[in-house]
């Protein structure tokens, strides 16, 4: 398990992933996965707020979404994620986290032609498993 940067989410990076800096690392395939903690809020963050800034960052990032899916996880962590291709033909997951007033953004990119379903199930493990680390719920 590793946590986000300001330490409060929690998620489970599989060990054959290379960690190359923090909250950066890459997968025996060439996938690319990055978390990072974009917002700590002195109001609670909206399932409306998160859509904003999950549609922004992907129009600035110029991602093609086929697929936008929100969810409340058992731990009350809500997560919104899509994927999708990119203008230079490299495939995109994109998930937001949020619980209150945290935000967390993690981006896996891979070329198209390396795109593996051994990371495409790591990824969506470690969103599926993610947590908030105790203590840090109440915030």
């Amino acid at each position: 398990m590793t946590t986000s940067n300001r330490g409060w989410l929690r998620l489970s990076i599989p060990e054959e992933w290379d960690a190359v800096g923090e909250g950066i690392w890459t997968s025996p395939h060439g996938g690319h996965l990055t978390v990072s903690d974009v917002l700590r809020s002195e109001t609670e963050i909206t399932p409306e707020i998160a859509v904003e800034a999950h549609e922004s960052w992907c129009e600035a990032h110029r991602m093609n979404s086929q697929q936008i899916r929100m969810e409340e996880l058992p731990n009350r962590l809500c997560v919104l994620r899509s994927f999708g291709e990119t203008q230079t033909d490299e495939f995109m997951m994109v998930a937001h986290f949020w619980l209150q007033t945290q935000l967390s953004l993690l981006v896996f990119r891979c070329p198209l032609e390396r795109l593996s379903d051994d990371d495409l199930a790591d990824v969506l493990n470690a969103i599926l498993e993610a947590k908030p680390v105790e203590g840090n719920s109440k915030r």
